[in-house]
């Protein structure tokens, strides 16, 4: 593996391997959605361990004789810090992530959202115990200490592999990176909505364009996750 860090493109490229190459389990995939969910929207990670399919939501806002074109994309809600709530834009590459990890959780289907209460994501387990009793909730959401734990020892294995290809600096900075790991990447860690549509989400989200939004007093109309 080549574990150049020069930039921001090949930090990311290599935190990349590294999620595709370790084993396929439960656990890992809610790490790969957190991972990319933290990476595009800068969320912090108690605003992620707390948001639930309901803080997810379609957003139009119709065309108007400020802006002839429609805007539209996936928003989270969250309660940020200070008790206010916020809008982030998530990317739709994300949100396809979001519903596959939620059906093999047993929520919704690969194209469709389950239930707004469950939470993005859950605790690590079958969803049918014997007898056909649960084993745990699929709704049911994970503590904060439970994914900072995973991320550390991720990043912990990231070090390792730099240590390796003899990246001792790189080693250094991920080793230090704790869960906010965008820090690794130079990514601002709580960059503001208004940020986030500044810059070129598209490239995150494959091919959807969430564009600026536009300086209105329209209000959006809202379709549920």
């Amino acid at each position: 593996m080549t574990t150049s860090l020069r930039s921001t493109a090949a930090q990311w490229v290599f935190i990349e391997e590294m999620l595709r190459e370790a084993k396929a389990t439960p656990a890992h995939q809610r790490l790969c959605v957190a991972m990319h969910l933290l990476y595009a929207t800068g969320l912090r990670l108690s605003e992620v361990v707390a948001a639930k399919i309901e803080d997810l939501q379609w957003v139009e806002y119709p065309s108007d004789v400020q802006d002839d074109e429609p805007l539209e994309g996936w928003v989270l809600t969250v309660l940020g810090k200070g008790q206010k709530q916020r809008e982030v834009p998530v990317p739709q590459g994300v949100v396809d992530e979001l519903r596959l990890y939620l059906f093999e959780r047993g929520i919704g289907t690969p194209s469709t959202f389950g239930s707004g209460e469950a939470f993005l994501l859950g605790k690590v387990g079958e969803g049918v115990g014997p007898n056909g009793s649960r084993a745990i909730d699929v709704l049911q959401g994970i503590a904060a200490t439970t994914l900072y734990d995973q991320i550390k020892a991720f990043f912990g294995r990231c070090a390792s592999e730099l240590l390796k290809d003899g990246d001792q600096k790189g080693a250094a900075r991920l080793a230090k990176a704790s869960t906010h790991w965008s820090c690794a990447t130079r990514t601002p860690v709580t960059p503001s909505a208004a940020a986030c549509r500044s810059k070129s989400l598209s490239k995150i989200s494959g091919t959807h364009r969430w564009r600026r939004r536009r300086r209105s007093t329209s209000r959006p109309r809202r379709k549920g996750a």
